[in-house]
């Protein structure tokens, strides 16, 4: 019966690491960066945050907060678009129009894929009728994710494995030595 349970102890581990994600996609958690702050684009003013801190080949997470530049209130009803274009690769511009933050108070919020690690330019602009666009553009550096994670997986089954037989063998030679 122990055999039993270490077997299942392994396939649990095992089924936790293989869906475990490879990273979070959140732009409020500590796991985020302000890449500009209160930034002037024409009318407005722009604070922008990615997650996570440390860009990587997959999906980026952008949060806006739009601001109205003379009386420095957010503006909940504006549109946003995010541009990325890759400075060093061939490839075209990705982008997104960013919806109203339904965890940011008067935010917007968008997720852009990134194909290839390297450097990216980012252009966050206001589309407004009644204001000309003053887009506010930044560098961005996203770097390539190797995932080793069915190598994780593989060490940890054999790990836990090992350590169930270790225990197993442990306990039989107690067990013979306990009067």
């Amino acid at each position: 019966m122990p055999t039993f349970k270490v077997i299942l102890l392994a396939l649990f581990v095992f089924a936790s690491v293989f869906w475990m994600p490879t990273h979070p996609v959140e732009a409020h958690g500590a796991d985020s960066v302000v890449q500009i702050d209160r930034a002037p684009a024409g009318e407005y003013l722009l604070t922008i945050i990615t997650s996570p801190a440390t860009l990587r080949v997959g999906a980026v997470h952008f949060a806006v907060m739009v601001l109205d530049r003379q009386h420095n209130r957010p503006l909940p009803d504006k549109k946003v678009r995010v541009e990325v274009t890759p400075l060093e690769t061939a490839g075209g511009i990705v982008s997104s129009w960013a919806a109203p933050s339904t965890t940011l108070l008067f935010a917007y919020e968008t997720h852009l894929v990134l194909s290839k690690a390297g450097r990216y330019q980012v252009k966050v602009m206001v589309v407004d009728a009644n204001h000309p666009v003053h887009p506010v553009s930044f560098e961005v550096v996203a770097r390539s994710v190797v995932v080793f994670q069915w190598l994780i997986l593989l060490l940890f089954a054999q790990a836990f494995l090992v350590a169930g037989w270790l225990l197993q063998e442990g306990l039989t030679v107690w067990r013979r030595h306990v009067p």
